[in-house]
């Protein structure tokens, strides 16, 4: 089977914006990652872990698991310290 330079053309340019895509959700994964060691490193360092327990607890009970997580890392964070 013949690919014409058309067809040649159009599936390269389907692939560049698929590695596009890929490069800029790993980008975007990688920045929300930092962002979120850098909030969970300032809470360990601002609140004790006993504060950071009882907004852990709090979350959970409102069923935040999102805020849950985040306050029940900066609490083991705080504790290491």
């Amino acid at each position: 089977m013949k690919i014409t330079k058309r067809q040649l053309k159009r599936i390269i340019k389907e692939e560049k914006q698929k590695l596009i895509k890929e490069s800029s959700m790993e980008q975007s994964y990688q920045y929300a990652s930092q962002l979120l060691e850098d909030v969970i490193k300032e809470l360990a360092e601002e609140f004790s872990d006993g504060q950071l327990g009882d907004g852990a607890h709090d979350a959970k009970m409102n069923g935040d698991t999102a805020l849950y997580e985040l306050l029940t890392q900066a609490a083991i964070a705080a504790r290491e310290r």
